[in-house]
């Protein structure tokens, strides 16, 4: 069990989690972009993911899509992640994206930052309105794993707190794209792995 606080209101806990032979699995680190951030009622515009393999990047093999969704993006929206209507216009369905990345993540693991809060919920979200089989994905969460790391850190283990905490350069990344968020992800990901190379989280 995790609980971690997020501020002196909100708290959240995650149960049940156990990754066997955790340093020799294979990820897939992914991003979303949404309409918003309800992941009840607002839709997946963009997906975006990279491979880690052998607690490398693979810069080779990547995932980018844009998905057409079934309400109109908000200008502030369009403002913060450089995605317009007219560029999901002709885009795929969820459905036709969600198999492509399905493939994409073939027996790897799923990993984002903030997974728990939106990204693997909202995926889930968009599966059940759909009745699509999510499928048996292993979720891992470095928000997560991070704070299981340090329990003597209270912080807000945000995505530029984990950029700081590892000095991590990705002032050639845009922020707020599906996919350059994914490599960001990665390399802290990356930098967890080698801080628990002998680690099992139960």
């Amino acid at each position: 069990m995790f609980k971690i606080i997020e501020d002196e209101k909100e708290t959240y806990v995650v149960n049940d989690i156990l990754i066997e032979s955790f340093i020799d699995k294979k990820f897939c680190v992914f991003d979303l972009e949404g309409t918003g951030l309800d992941f009840e009622n607002d839709n997946i515009i963009q997906f975006g993911a990279v491979i880690v393999d052998n607690k490398e990047i693979n810069n080779d093999i990547y995932f980018e899509r844009f998905v057409k969704p079934s309400k109109l993006i908000p200008k502030k929206i369009e403002n913060l992640t450089g995605i317009t209507n007219k560029m999901v216009q002709y885009a795929g369905s969820f459905d036709e994206v969600f198999q492509e990345f399905q493939q994409f993540s073939n027996d790897c693991i799923l990993v984002a930052q903030c997974g728990y809060e939106y990204d693997f919920r909202i995926l889930s979200s968009e599966c059940k309105r759909r009745n699509i089989n999510y499928g048996n994905f292993m979720e891992m969460d470095t928000k997560i794993l991070f704070a299981h790391l340090h329990p003597e850190l209270h912080d807000t283990f945000s995505t530029d707190f984990l950029l700081n905490y590892y000095s991590i350069d990705v002032s050639g990344l845009k922020r707020h794209t599906a996919l350059n968020d994914s490599i960001i992800i990665a390399h802290i990901l990356v930098n967890i792995l080698e801080c628990c190379k002998n680690f099992a989280v139960e």
